[in-house]
């Protein structure tokens, strides 16, 4: 065998052995959220931010989507993460229910301003540790706030306490029931998912819910009354099976610590503010539709009514006044930093 074979054969086994260990070492991965396809989270943030892993992984992974998820809904995508049915998820964490009670803070009404702020508070709370205790079993990878919840009604406007009288408004945990019923309305908790039927059907008269959920839900067909007002929001974390991240390549980890955190944080709540603003716009914009911002005067009514919610949720709260006082300081200084 001549020197120009035996190059060749060893050329080729190199070739050979380097698209082996290529193929062995990539990881399939799947991501589910339990939002509608059309959710504009999915591709203004989510799906960037996987490719940009995938980019940085070196190879090593390879992640699918799966939206409206079959994978899991609401209420079990928590669950399927924990089981390893789903790798990596997006979810709220309302229908959860009673697990992530001092990030509720962040839910609280009149607590602030955008979801960026309550979105950056919030992580730098699970940084510092007052928070984590709750993120133990998962490897949390982004924690953000939606926009504060506003106020949409099919056949009449609210402006007022009084005007709540006989209103069934749906709602999407404790806190916002808890919140209504002081105000005068009578709550019905659903998911959102179930919400245009339940607005149709006559289920209920109105939801509470921020902005972003008006549009992939097509609420604005259901309803034509909108008030904002600081309701107080929905949080949500991206996160990860923490078995699965542990097994995973240093390449991978490092593509996905580096693309995580408060990186990841910043993006998810900026896009929410700046989703809710043009979804409100739109909707503001048609002939049948009326938007409306609540007045000061019966924001201050509304805030001293619904004083006991805070009280009550320092009260039942593990470590709640520290809880509050510390995501209180954080947005005093996002705020002055401005």
């Amino acid at each position: 065998m001549n020197k120009l074979s035996v190059l060749y054969i060893a050329l080729s086994c190199l070739v050979t052995c380097c698209l082996t260990i290529n193929t062995v070492s990539a990881e399939s991965l799947n991501f589910a959220s339990p939002s509608a396809p059309r959710a504009s989270m999915h591709k203004a943030v989510f799906e960037p931010w996987l490719n940009k892993i995938m980019a940085e992984s070196e190879g090593t992974l390879n992640i699918r989507t799966f939206y409206s998820s079959p994978l899991g809904n609401y209420r079990n995508m928590y669950d399927r993460v924990l089981d390893g049915v789903v790798d990596i998820a997006f979810t709220p964490l309302a229908p959860v229910g009673g697990q992530f009670v001092q990030t509720d803070v962040a839910s609280l009404p009149f607590e602030v301003e955008s979801a960026l702020e309550g979105s950056v508070a919030l992580w730098n709370l699970y940084e510092q540790g007052v928070i984590a205790e709750e993120f133990k079993n998962v490897k949390l990878l982004g924690i953000f706030m939606f926009p504060n919840s506003a106020l949409h009604i099919g056949d009449r406007p609210i402006r007022t306490m009084e005007d709540f009288a006989g209103i069934k408004m749906r709602t999407a945990g404790k806190l916002q029931s808890d919140t209504l019923l002081l105000l005068g309305g009578w709550p019905v908790t659903a998911a959102i998912g179930d919400t245009y039927q339940g607005l149709n059907r006559g289920v209920f008269d109105g939801a509470v819910i921020p902005w972003t959920g008006v549009a992939p839900f097509k609420l604005d067909e259901v309803t034509h009354y909108h008030l904002n007002a600081p309701m107080g929001s929905s949080t949500a974390m991206i996160f990860m099976n923490r078995d699965t991240y542990d097994d995973l390549p240093a390449a991978a980890q490092r593509a996905i610590d580096n693309n995580s955190g408060m990186s990841l944080t910043r993006w998810a709540g900026g896009h929410s503010d700046t989703d809710a603003k043009a979804i409100e716009a739109r909707v503001k914009a048609q002939d049948n539709q009326v938007v409306e911002d609540i007045s000061p005067l019966e924001a201050a009514r509304w805030k001293a009514q619904l004083q006991p919610i805070i009280d009550d949720w320092v009260a039942k709260t593990p470590n709640g006044e520290t809880v509050l006082a510390e995501f209180r300081k954080q947005i005093e200084l996002i705020r002055a930093a401005q």
